[in-house]
């Protein structure tokens, strides 16, 4: 984006924090009256709630999402969307990489198609009911690798009659060959009989191929198309719930990546089948019984080098929630087991032979309201592996807060809390041999677990005027120690010993992250102004080297504006970007900026249309750049515009 127009952007972000902060007082009644679970495992409303969350809403991810909860996320404050090596998108949060950040689906982990990080562009974004983005250490509550925050991903359970179709087109308008179109449709439906409901949701996605510059072999993006069935039924007799939700995904990927003399092309490709099953049984009396099976298989891989990979996972878990006195306790128990396997196409010889861990873990939380303004949550859990022993993890939690006068409130909340991950199965038993291509890439059967200690504080003032005009301001700091950080190096001694270069999974002896954030709100009758900044500094305590794809500065902002003599609303968000870690490569650009549009409007009852135009400024990663020598941290896709028509009937 030309240098004029991000000084612009800038000075209109800088005049409109300006204007929030001068205003008077607001709080979000929205805000008030909104349920979280994420945070306690309990249900509270979001304003009073001990551990600040952040709530993505049904009509916030139809506004930016087309298709996958990728497109939702990455509109959040403090979230970092980035594409991983197959072609997928995963998240980082507070310093930390997607493989330390748990998803949710409805409370329960999802399955990690990479080893650990879960590919959010595999989540379809139909019938969400909404999302809580939980930051900082979590493991006391969500277990292992919950170190950086935890995703929950909330779907409604509809138990009415409803219809549901929708239907989207859309097409790059960027530079490079012109592309085909990009459709997406989905089908809804739900029935309820008394005390018997059930809801089945499809969703297809077909994305072409595109690429920035006709004149090269290689594209930038591949095709993909990707089909979504998610079901649930649920009965309530005698009191107990008793729900049971299938899910299946598919997806097909294919992109050219470069041409081998004489010999056509080369290609990554994937093909995954992906199934899974929940089946929940939830008390009057605070108690519930839930599980889940996954099942993930995939073939994936470039030409001479395809992978052959199945991922299963089992958990059952138990919770139990009472009050005393004052005194909230929730306790559980969780017992999982996980296996990987993973051979090279057509070989006999494994790269993962049939590895699997089994897990039990405990968790307590107790809750005290010490007073009407200040309040207490202590949590402690306890993890047994198979392999690895005993992990335990405390965490404490406070929040005080205080009304100064009927249209202002001041909450403040920090936490201190120990996270832990367990090596994957991949990380440990991986062997990749891309040796034809100059590489391969072990795992580290001495790997340790990791640990790490977290502290987060915030402080939140809300407030309103009588005339209705508001704002709401928050600014939180955060810093983290991880000891045994796992990544992958250069084994520079094996490296010398054979004609190709050797990498491989190592614990580093300590990584420090430290950052903060600064978001400001104002709302005025149908209008909405939302801006946020985060600064992140992460590094190796030995090397004191940057960490890669961590930026120092972040800034989002967006302006949401309900036309209500039309019966339509407008959105329009802005991404920024800047100081990405080189990681010695050759800088094209470490700072990228991103302006996007979205229009929706009623044209009779039930029947919406919408209007997109995503990267305004058309600004995208250069075409056909080696990856391994430059560093171009700017989008794979340029300017995109879509249209869409829905039709829904309760």
């Amino acid at each position: 984006m030309p240098n004029s127009i991000a000084i612009g952007l800038a000075l209109f972000l800088a005049s409109a924090t300006q204007l929030a902060v001068s205003s008077e007082a607001f709080k979000d009644e929205n805000k008030i009256e909104q349920v979280v679970i994420t945070g306690t495992r309990t249900e509270k409303l979001l304003v009073n709630s001990p551990v600040p969350i952040d709530v993505v809403t049904p009509e916030e991810i139809e506004m930016v999402a087309t298709a996958t909860l990728a497109e939702a996320l990455g509109y959040v404050k403090g979230i970092y969307v980035r594409n991983n090596p197959k072609d997928g998108l995963t998240v980082f949060m507070q310093g930390f990489d997607a493989n330390r950040v748990v998803v949710l689906l409805n409370g329960l982990k999802m399955i990690s198609p990479t080893g650990e990080a879960v590919d959010l562009d595999q989540v379809g974004a139909m019938d969400i009911e909404r999302i809580e983005v939980v930051r900082g250490a979590s493991s006391v509550l969500y277990g292992s690798s919950a170190m950086g925050g935890v995703i929950n991903i909330i779907t409604r359970q509809r138990q009415n009659n409803s219809l549901h179709l929708g239907y989207n087109s859309g097409r790059h308008i960027s530079d490079g060959e012109e592309s085909e179109n990009r459709e997406d449709f989905r089908f809804g439906g739900s029935l309820a009989r008394n005390n018997f409901y059930g809801q089945v949701n499809y969703q297809k996605s077909v994305n072409p191929a595109h690429d920035n510059d006709p004149s090269t072999v290689k594209q930038d993006s591949g095709s993909v198309e990707k089909n979504f069935l998610r079901g649930a039924v649920g009965a309530e007799v005698g009191g107990v719930t008793l729900q049971y939700f299938p899910n299946l995904f598919e997806e097909e990927k294919y992109r050219v990546v470069g041409a081998f003399p004489s010999q056509g092309n080369d290609y990554y490709l994937s093909s995954v089948q992906q199934s899974q099953h929940d089946l929940s049984v939830l008390g009057e009396s605070g108690w519930q019984v839930v599980g889940r099976y996954s099942n993930h298989k995939e073939t994936s891989g470039r030409r001479g080098g395809l992978r052959d990979t199945e991922i299963k996972n089992k958990y059952l878990e138990g919770q139990h929630v009472w009050r005393t006195n004052g005194m909230e306790w929730v306790a559980g128990t969780v017992i999982s087991n996980e296996f990987m396997g993973q051979i090279k196409h057509g070989s006999a010889v494994p790269e993962i032979d049939a590895k699997s861990r089994e897990g039990a873990e405990f968790f307590l939380q107790s809750d005290w309201m010490l007073s009407d303004q200040f309040e207490l949550i202590a949590g402690v859990r306890s993890h047994h592996d198979d392999d690895f022993d005993h992990h335990q993890a405390f965490r404490l939690n406070a929040m005080w807060k205080q009304t100064f006068s009927e249209t202002t409130q001041f909450n403040w909340r920090a936490s201190a809390g120990e996270g832990y991950r367990i090596p994957g199965l991949k990380e440990r038993y991986y062997v990749f041999d891309h040796s034809n291509l100059g590489y391969v890439v072990l795992g580290g059967e001495n790997l340790v677990p990791e640990t790490s200690f977290s502290v987060n504080t915030s402080l939140e003032v809300t407030g309103r005027s009588q005339s209705g005009f508001g704002w709401n301001a928050e600014i939180s700091f955060h810093r983290s120690r991880a000891k045994d950080y796992i990544l992958s190096e250069l084994d520079a001694e094996r490296t010398a010993q054979e004609s190709y270069t050797v990498y491989q999974y190592v614990n580093r002896e300590r990584v420090r992250i430290l950052g903060g954030e600064l978001s400001l709100g104002a709302r005025f009758k149908n209008q909405r102004v939302k801006l946020s900044y985060a600064y992140l500094d992460a590094r190796d305590d030995r090397s004191r080297q940057r960490l890669i794809e961590r930026p120092y500065h972040q800034a989002k902002a967006n302006y949401w504006l309900d036309i209500p003599h039309i019966n339509s609303t407008f959105l329009m968000y802005f991404v920024h970007e800047s100081g990405e870690s080189s990681d010695d490569r050759e800088v094209i650009s470490n700072q990228f900026s991103t302006f996007n549009f979205a229009f929706k409007t009623k044209l009779k009852p039930g029947i919406s249309f919408k209007l997109g135009l995503d990267n305004v400024f058309n600004e995208h990663a250069k075409a056909d750049r080696d990856e391994s020598i430059f560093l171009d941290v700017r989008p794979l896709h340029g300017r995109y515009i879509y249209a869409g028509v829905s039709y829904s009937f309760n």
